[in-house]
């Protein structure tokens, strides 16, 4: 009986302190209830079917590599977009990626050069753009290292 009243002071000690801690207190009150109610409730927290357009000024082999490497669930099939149609898209919502491929990219990647390819992102979709972004990054640099892989191999 002794241990049981000395845990619940224990019990009641922590719930005291805790009224004084209010970052725990908002932490706790997330995590028991918008973090269990909004996949519950079928609310996308990840990346799903997010829309993509890609300017392709390369025309490589490497350059259409990286627009298949985009695959549903998470993207839609990546758009042909048109440079100068670039900043409209973006200010219309049509796509939350927008990549753009510079000319000479693979010519650039073989010369032993670090061309860059350029990620654009529409942010008012924030956590597809947030994450996705991520993916993107994560996907271009698995297939470059597979294609910087079998260009050395060749």
């Amino acid at each position: 009986m002794h241990k049981l009243s000395h845990i619940l002071r224990l019990g009641l000690k922590e719930l005291t302190s805790l009224r004084h801690d209010s970052v725990l207190l908002l932490f706790l009150l997330y995590a028991f209830t918008v973090a269990i109610y909004m996949p519950a409730a079928g609310s996308i927290i990840g990346v799903h079917n997010a829309s993509v357009a890609i300017i392709d000024e390369d025309h490589s082999a490497l350059s259409r590599k990286l627009s298949e490497s985009l695959l549903p669930p998470e993207f839609k099939t990546p758009q042909a977009l048109p440079y100068d149609q670039l900043d409209e898209a973006l200010d219309k919502g049509e796509y939350t990626f927008v990549i753009n491929v510079p000319a000479n990219f693979q010519a650039d990647l073989l010369a032993g050069r670090e061309p860059a390819v350029q990620l654009n992102v529409d942010a008012t979709a924030m956590s597809q753009a947030f994450m996705g972004a991520g993916y993107i990054g994560q996907i271009f640099q698995r297939e470059l290292l597979d294609y910087a892989g079998q260009a050395n191999a060749g």
